[in-house]
């Protein structure tokens, strides 16, 4: 079943992240987009708007809580513990609202389809606007371009597709509901295209009853959504009471587990008694189906050992009280701190444990704020006399790396010497010791230490030589990460010093400032708690706001003036290592194009590896991992190695954007190459992202032998095909105007690389003529021509001979010429279809080769090219005869579409173009780009443009 697509308006979008209250329906739609029922449609003007949109929201929440904070200055002198709560549940009350706001981010980013900008449809909404269809359909009406676009885009969207039903919201019952009836769609658009059935509704809710009335089912999974069967492969006696069943279960469930990963115990029997499930995950939560589970577990508080019940709730017998304190202690054991029934708001296990006089230090852990609780860990007694922190990073760090064999040595040499280890300390080690020996048992090497190794980690329990009491206490500890007190604190400082950050970065300004220090420091301090048990720290995603400040933080104080004296002077390997390994390289690429941040400063830490190597060391051992990973079912493959292709598209995204030494540079780009070699391997799309900004804005830096070794691998991988690396290469030794000198080897791949892709844009003939352009040796030269003329002959193709002639591989010939133009006129009349007539009937790409093609041989334009807005639409037709066109009907934006230096030469012998430019220039502000176009391109050779405009 295919998903139903789902365009909601501007206004639909920020409805559902209120600043003062909490939209269900959103809910709703993370659900259905989330489990594949639904895709949102997001034209790119609907994008642009949202983004501007959300970040008024943010801080409207921002501001709404910072007003209710005022409210307790009061109570703060007279009932300072209310005010405590209050100014506690207003700090919620901003992170759920917040939250909300990422959660419709992600739907827009993973469960949504993109509508690019599209000169053409513009050109053809301009027309409707001509004619007075709506949005264009009143007297009064402002331009309404974006909602035009936003619903015509969608329209023309789901056409293409061959789907007939798209469901549409919109509060804006002016530009989009029927005249007399606000409940119904304006009949302009139903008559736009008869064939899509457009469902609207000023109400998502309604919308979703419609959708739910054209097929979408909820409660069912599709079929290629990431949903599944429940697997009973342990038998429970269901007439056993609940709790009974449960505790048996759960013994199971973790005999033999050694980490807590993120859904450990969801969506699994006996909690959940449907055959399937399609339960939204929500991290530190189990979900449930099962009521009867459900209604127990939230009915009844445990409270120091004694169990207490709620609401008139039915008292257990002895025995079922016993089991429930141990599921409640093993659901807190496993980070189960909250139970949820189905897709409802889920609620707190009511579970607090009794401290013994031993507890001391993790009593602090579970009550104390969070710097306080910092400070105790790091100035224990033990922790001032030995190193193990520092070990300790060591092998979180050889662990995230994959050097499974160097983390277990530290670990077992730690547990060899038990006094020098706090009990905190002793619980890591033990904890993670089981969890790296599965990781060696996998990708260790054959020999008998490693085996040794392995041997050793899997028989460590991970309560081994820890006392009774020292156990509660661990668990206490998880309790006060439940609590994300870790979180609530540098959340609301980081997120203050950015936005300090932001306005000194945009104002320029000039002086000191501690917030980017202040942002680091409270990022590191939260990490470095988090990190001391990488098992946590991986396994969760409410980490990731912590690093998206951090991002965004150290970038922008980066860029700041260099005279205001508290920023971050560049970018070093401690900043660099972090983002590479727990960033997004999107959020930069997104930041890098939004504040123009390149070359960054940069400087090395003497004390840690460069993060460079790291990236080296990753695209070196990349193949040997995926072939590894190839050969494990899903469940075994470990964190890492899933995350190992964000690591290299990361870390590429920062050595492009950094002042990396020529020796770096180069040393990562001969690992490039190695990874280059590797089959299969580039299907990656982020990593080709990665791989083709890093080559560009360090190529500079590469070596003439590297480019060649480059260029050969492109030739011969196949891999490549789909991101055109010869474009890269070609504009290398044209703009460094150095000499590319080939074999007679190479000229053979060269050949090779048409034959079998000349069908292929990027990888056919279009990489042969870019090569050929740069090739300096004329033996080699000669043999590509007599090459590029047979081959012709004997298999004509429009590109190939559009190619060979526009970059002077071959002179003009008519015949060809002729042939040219007859192939290319029945590959338009076989693309006429199925597009509706207002949308052009052809593959207007054709026209514009023909057009470049005639104007740089200044030859006519072929008789099927007539001008005739009705089947090419405005913009073509004025293309094929600037000076006969009606331009009031003119857009000044066209004469940049598609640019080439044979545009600019026409463009300049047509004398009514000219005076159409003369007036965008009077008309349009400065900086407009159609009037710095037209500043350039509409004045004659040796006449001053601005002497012109004042005559």
């Amino acid at each position: 079943m295919l998903p139903l697509y789902l365009l909601l308006d501007n206004n639909a979008l920020l409805a559902l992240v209120s600043s003062d209250f909490i939209n269900e329906n959103l809910d709703k739609l993370y659900k259905i987009t989330k489990s594949g029922h639904v895709r949102l449609l997001l034209p790119d003007p609907l994008q642009k708007e949202w983004e501007k949109h959300r970040e008024i929201r943010r801080k409207e929440i921002q501001n709404l809580t910072k007003n209710s904070s005022k409210l307790t200055k009061t109570l703060h002198r007279t009932a300072p513990k209310i005010a405590a709560m209050a100014d506690f549940e207003f700090q919620l009350v901003k992170e759920d609202l917040l939250g909300r706001i990422s959660m419709l981010d992600e739907i827009i980013t993973t469960y949504s389809d993109h509508i690019p900008k599209s000169n053409e449809k513009n050109v053809q909404i301009l027309e409707l606007k001509d004619q007075g269809k709506a949005p264009f359909h009143k007297k009064d009406t402002f331009d309404n371009l974006n909602d035009a676009a936003i619903i015509y885009y969608s329209i023309d969207f789901v056409f293409q597709k061959k789907l007939s039903h798209l469901f549409f919201v919109s509060f804006n019952s002016e530009e989009f509901s029927d005249e007399n009836n606000k409940n119904i769609l304006h009949p302009d658009y139903v008559a736009y295209c008869p064939d899509v059935n457009i469902h609207f509704s000023l109400q998502i809710a309604d919308i979703y009853k419609e959708m739910e009335r054209w097929g979408l089912d909820p409660e069912q999974p599709r079929l290629s959504a990431a949903t599944g069967s429940i697997i009973e492969d342990l038998y429970i006696d269901r007439s056993l009471p609940v709790i009974m069943q449960a505790l048996i279960y759960l013994k199971a469930r973790i005999a033999e587990c050694s980490l807590w990963p993120k859904s450990l115990l969801t969506e699994h029997y006996p909690f959940i008694t449907a055959s399937t499930f399609n339960y939204i995950h929500k991290p530190f939560t189990l979900i449930t189906d099962n009521e009867e589970f459900y209604n127990l577990m939230t009915n009844v508080r445990v409270e120091d050992g004694q169990v207490t019940y709620l609401n008139g709730f039915p008292a257990l017998q002895q025995v079922e009280e016993d089991a429930l304190k141990e599921v409640m202690l093993i659901l807190t054991g496993q980070l189960l701190f909250r139970i949820g029934f189905k897709i409802e708001r889920e609620v707190s296990l009511q579970y607090t444990r009794k401290f013994s006089d031993n507890d001391v230090m993790f009593r602090q852990y579970y009550n104390l704020d969070f710097k306080w609780l910092l400070v105790s860990l790091r100035e224990t007694k033990e922790n001032q006399e030995n190193d193990s922190n520092k070990q300790l990073s060591n092998a979180y760090y050889f662990y995230k790396t994959q050097q499974y064999a160097e983390a277990a040595r530290i670990l077992l040499k730690l547990r060899k010497e038990p006094n020098n280890l706090s009990l905190f300390q002793r619980f890591i080690v033990h904890f993670n010791l089981p969890h790296i020996g599965r990781f060696l048992e996998v990708y260790g090497n054959e020999g008998p230490e490693i085996h040794n190794l392995i041997s050793e980690c899997k028989a460590v329990k991970w309560d081994q030589k820890i006392p009774h009491s020292g156990y509660q206490s661990i668990k206490a500890l998880i309790a006060y990460v439940e609590q994300m007190r870790f979180l609530n604190g540098p959340l609301l400082e980081m997120t203050n010093n950015l936005d300090e950050i932001r306005r000194l970065h945009s104002n320029k300004s000039f002086g000191g400032s501690s917030a980017a220090h202040q942002l680091i420091e409270e990022y590191f301090q939260a990490t470095s708690f988090l990190s001391e048990n990488f098992i946590i720290y991986d396994a969760y995603s409410e980490f990731q706001p912590l690093i998206g400040l951090f991002t965004q933080g150290i970038l922008l104080s980066i860029d700041c003036s260099p005279h205001l004296s508290g920023k971050i002077p560049y970018m070093d390997d401690s900043f660099a290592s972090e983002l590479m390994l727990q960033g997004k390289g999107e959020e930069i690429i997104r930041l890098v194009n939004e504040y123009s941040l390149l070359n960054l400063p940069y400087e090395r830490n003497n004390d840690r590896p460069p993060f460079y190597e790291t990236l080296s060391n990753l695209l070196n051992s990349h193949y040997t991992i995926q072939e590894l990973i190839k050969n494990l079912p899903d469940t075994k493959i470990p964190f890492f190695s899933q995350e190992l292709d964000k690591f290299i598209f990361n870390g590429l995204v920062l050595a492009a954007i950094c002042q990396l030494p020529v020796e770096a540079v180069q040393n990562l780009f001969n690992s490039l190459l190695y990874f280059l070699r590797q089959d299969k391997l580039l299907n990656l799309y982020n990593i080709k992202k990665g791989i083709r900004s890093f080559i560009t804005q360090q190529q500079d830096k590469i070596t003439l032998s590297q480019w060649m070794e480059l260029l050969r691998l492109a030739l011969i991988n196949p891999e490549l095909k789909d991101d055109n690396i010869f474009e890269t290469i070609g504009e290398f030794f044209r703009k460094s105007k150095t000499p590319l000198s080939i074999t007679i080897e190479d000229v053979t791949h060269i050949e090779k690389l048409v034959a079998e892709n000349a069908g292929h844009r990027v990888y056919g003939w279009d990489a042969f003529c870019i090569l050929f352009e740069v090739i300096e040796n004329g033996e080699a030269k000669e043999i590509l021509r007599t090459f590029a003329e047979t081959r012709l002959n004997e298999h004509f193709t429009t590109e190939g001979y559009y190619m060979t002639r526009l970059y002077d591989v071959l002179p003009l010939d008519e015949a060809l010429t002729k042939k040219y133009f007859e192939e290319t006129n029945k590959i338009m009349e076989a693309n006429s279809g199925p597009f509706p007539p207002r949308m052009g009937l052809y593959n207007t790409g054709w026209i514009t080769q023909i057009v470049n093609f005639c104007w740089k041989f200044d030859i006519a334009l072929p008789d099927f090219l007539k001008p005739d807005p009705e089947k090419f639409g405005f913009y073509y037709s004025w293309l094929i005869d600037i000076d006969n066109f009606d331009y009031s009907k003119f857009d000044p934006e066209w004469p940049i579409k598609n640019f080439t230096r044979f545009y600019k030469k026409r463009y300049r012998r047509s004398e009514v173009l000219r005076k159409a430019m003369l007036e965008v220039i009077k008309n349009r502000k400065a900086g407009d780009l159609a009037r710095i176009f037209a500043l350039t391109y509409g004045e004659k050779d040796g006449e001053d443009i601005h002497n012109v405009l004042k005559s």
